[in-house]
């Protein structure tokens, strides 16, 4: 079955006890269903295949006010 990552999820550093604990992962199953499953080894993410983006503007919600997401920048790879 195919699986693709379509965004990391990193907890607030305050909450974790050790490195890579409570990362999850938003992935698209092949069916089209998406879901959200706990992280067991954060490694996976150090390929040079992975896409990766930094923390621009937050995205409010227009009523509250309350910050909802944030908007991603992506990282551009630097050969070397």
């Amino acid at each position: 079955m195919s699986r693709e990552v379509i965004a990391v999820l990193m907890p607030k550093k305050k909450r974790q006890s050790k490195a890579g604990e409570g990362v999850q992962a938003l992935v698209r199953l092949e069916d089209g269903e998406v879901i959200v499953e706990d992280v067991d080894d954060t490694a996976v993410f150090a390929g040079q295949d992975v896409a990766r983006f930094r923390q621009a503007m937050a995205i409010k919600d227009p009523e509250t006010r309350e910050v909802i997401g944030y908007e991603m920048e992506p990282i551009t790879k630097v050969a070397g």
